[in-house]
């Protein structure tokens, strides 16, 4: 939040108090600012005049205003003539740090938007000019710039997310990847070590190996109403026609549990083509699916 107001309403606030109204800024339009006559400057000391008309509704009516625009070249005394910054490319990035640190409210309008070019280091000098018709401010201002941290509430501007990406990137079925994560296969390590990358479950259930898998995978879930299988045709829960896609050592390429040493990828025959099999086996279930396994204790 801005420890100041923008300069119509600053014009506005001090009118409203000079005079006991209690004007709005719906109520009102100003014209373009100009600099005062000199007969102006002399009389009132004043150096800009503006003309505020009336909305022609809640109020009727034209009147010019005398007041000051403020020198660009004095906010240094706020400021000093140092501010710290993360890349950028504009003066009207420099203002938003301006804003941010400082608490002021200088917008596009009051700003010209020039190219600022910064040292290898991060540092760098840039003029800000005011803008011929800004309502608050006349001149420029120099600042030396250092590099400083990025404003993550500038960066970070769409605040509607869509939601947690999971590795499949599908939301209609549920993420394999979830469903062997939390458990631990190290008792069923030697079936597991025997499973090499490309081998394939094939439709017939009865190979030793897959009935050594399914019957630790359905051990760890430990519940019937979330049993896998290996049938040969299309089922909710079923591992026929996937593919080993890596069966070693863990690594932090994958999205797999660091906890464990070992790790087993299957790729579910799910509809995808990820392994290369037309069809779905695996009907609610998308993805990848990963046992996790150490060496047993001796």
């Amino acid at each position: 939040m801005s420890l100041y107001v923008t300069p119509k309403q600053s014009i506005l606030d001090a009118a409203n108090a000079l005079n006991g109204t209690s004007l709005l800024l719906t109520d009102i339009a100003f014209e373009t600012p100009k600099a005062a006559p000199d007969d102006v400057v002399t009389t009132t000391g004043k150096n800009t005049q503006v003309r505020i008309n009336g909305n022609g509704k809640t109020w009727t009516g034209t009147v010019v205003v005398n007041y000051n625009r403020l020198k660009l070249s004095d906010i240094i005394t706020l400021t000093s003539n140092t501010l710290r910054v993360a890349a950028l490319t504009s003066t009207l990035e420099v203002m938003n740090y301006l804003n941010y640190f400082y608490g002021m409210a200088l917008t596009a309008d009051d700003i010209k938007d020039e190219p600022v070019t910064l040292n290898e280091n991060g540092s760098g000098t840039v003029t800000i000019n005011a803008k011929p018709d800004s309502y608050g401010w006349i001149g420029s201002v120099t600042l030396n710039l250092v590099k400083g941290d990025a404003i993550v509430d500038f960066a970070v501007t769409d605040l509607s997310l869509d939601g947690i990406d999971y590795p499949t990137k599908q939301f209609a079925k549920g993420q394999a990847p979830l469903v062997a994560y939390p458990y631990d296969f190290t008792s069923i390590k030697s079936t597991l070590d025997q499973f090499t990358v490309g081998y394939k479950i094939g439709v017939a259930s009865s190979s030793v190996l897959v009935t050594a898998l399914l019957a630790g995978l359905n051990s760890a879930i430990n519940n019937s109403s979330f049993s896998w299988g290996s049938v040969g045709s299309a089922a909710v829960r079923n591992l026929v026609e996937g593919i080993v896609a890596y069966n070693g050592l863990n690594s932090s390429e994958f999205i797999s549990n660091q906890e464990y040493k070992y790790v087993m990828i299957l790729q579910l025959s799910d509809g995808s083509g990820n392994n290369g099999v037309v069809g779905t086996f695996c009907t609610d279930f998308v993805g990848k699916m990963y046992f996790h396994y150490n060496d047993p204790v001796q």
